[in-house]
């Protein structure tokens, strides 16, 4: 499921997936390939790779 934005047919997944400080995750490069692979057959298409997010959580 998506959710339109804008007039045009730029869509965004409805979940966004979070991967701020992806290193510390400590998967290896396979492991991180196989969760974005699994988000993608979840019909997560958006990935938020921020450093930081508000109130510096």
């Amino acid at each position: 499921m998506s959710a339109q934005l804008t007039p045009n047919d730029f869509k965004i997944s409805r979940i966004v997936a979070g991967m701020m400080n992806l290193s510390a995750w400590r998967m290896s490069t396979p492991e991180l390939v196989n969760w974005i692979h699994a988000c993608l057959e979840m019909g997560i298409t958006t990935f938020d790779h921020a450093d930081i997010y508000g109130g510096y959580t």
